[in-house]
C-alpha cells in the first residue's frame, strides 16, 4: 500500500508540470488527437505527448510585448488538419499550448514565424 501511495504521488508531481497551464513549446509531431512537443522545464528541455480536447481552439498568435505572452488571433481553419500542423519542418513549429485541469490541450496558438525553432531566451 505504501508503494502505490508513493509511486501515485510521484506520477503527479511529474506531470503537475502542465496542469492548466499555458506552455511556451516547440510541436514536434501529430498524431490523430496527440501533439508531442518540446518544452524547458527548470533548464532542461522534456518531451511530452498530451491529447487534445474534442473542444479546443487553433489560432494564430502574435506576441505581445510587455508580457512576452503569444496571444491569440485569428482561428486556424481544421483544426490539427491544418496546413501548419500538416507540414511540420525538422526541429518543428512554436506555439503556445494551453491546458486543462485533466491535462487535455484546449488550445494551440501559433505566432507568425512559429515554423523556426525558438532562441533560447536569457
Amino acid at each position: 500500500m505504501r508503494r502505490l501511495a508513493v509511486a501515485s504521488v510521484l506520477m503527479l508531481v511529474s506531470f503537475g508540470f502542465a496542469l492548466g497551464k499555458d506552455i511556451p513549446a516547440v510541436i514536434t509531431k501529430v498524431e490523430g488527437k496527440k501533439v508531442t512537443f518540446t518544452m524547458t522545464k527548470d533548464g532542461k528541455k522534456e518531451t511530452v505527448t498530451l491529447s487534445v480536447a474534442d473542444n479546443a481552439k487553433f489560432f494564430t498568435g502574435k506576441e505581445d510585448k510587455d508580457t512576452k505572452k503569444i496571444e491569440a488571433d485569428e482561428p486556424l481553419e481544421g483544426g490539427l488538419s491544418n496546413k501548419v500542423f500538416k507540414k511540420l519542418f525538422k526541429k518543428g513549429i512554436r506555439a503556445l499550448i494551453v491546458t486543462d485541469d485533466d491535462n487535455r490541450i484546449m488550445e494551440i496558438r501559433v505566432p507568425p514565424g512559429g515554423k523556426k525553432q525558438p532562441k533560447e531566451r536569457q
